[in-house]
């Protein structure tokens, strides 16, 4: 990694390619500070607290202008890159989980509906089949009266 910095851009550089820059502006009283590979998307810090594991101690300084970026060590801003990297991929990795967890509920979703459907259509066959035997029931008792009523008549007719 080679970090190029000329006082109000901090560019890091991986096998020759541009990677995420700090730019700041000249103004030490207004400006975010921007850390990204061009100004359309990136991440924009208004105060960057940078920490440093040289010496015995942690150093932590906040960084609001070019000035104050000036007087950082250049390990100081390689460390705050390699901070930066590594909460964008925990991020990233974050947001993997996010997404893997989304499509476990969409499957387990559809699965629930499928089996709610499988139940709700085997409630409908059993209560047709239902329906059908107590349409058969009423259908025969109202047969065997008539026949009754029949032989009743039959007979007062013998009779009379």
């Amino acid at each position: 990694m080679r970090i190029v910095f000329d006082g109000t851009t901090a560019n890091a550089y991986i096998d020759g390619s541009p990677t995420p820059s700090m730019t700041t502006n000249p103004s030490p009283a207004s400006g975010p500070i921007q850390l990204s590979s061009n100004a359309a998307n990136g991440i924009r810090v208004r105060n960057l607290s940078v920490a440093s594991t040289e010496g015995s101690g942690s150093e932590v300084s906040t960084v609001t202008s070019a000035a104050d970026l000036q007087s950082l060590s250049l390990s100081s801003i390689t460390a705050a890159l390699s901070d930066v990297a590594t909460f964008r991929a925990n991020n990233g990795a974050q947001q993997s989980r996010l997404g893997f967890a989304a499509e476990v509920l969409a499957v387990n979703k559809a699965n629930i509906e499928a089996a709610n459907s499988r139940i709700t259509d085997v409630d409908v066959a059993q209560e047709s089949t239902q329906l059908a035997r107590y349409n058969i029931l009423v259908q025969s008792g109202a047969a065997m009266l008539s026949q009754a009523n029949q032989s009743a008549q039959m007979a007062l007719r013998l009779l009379g």
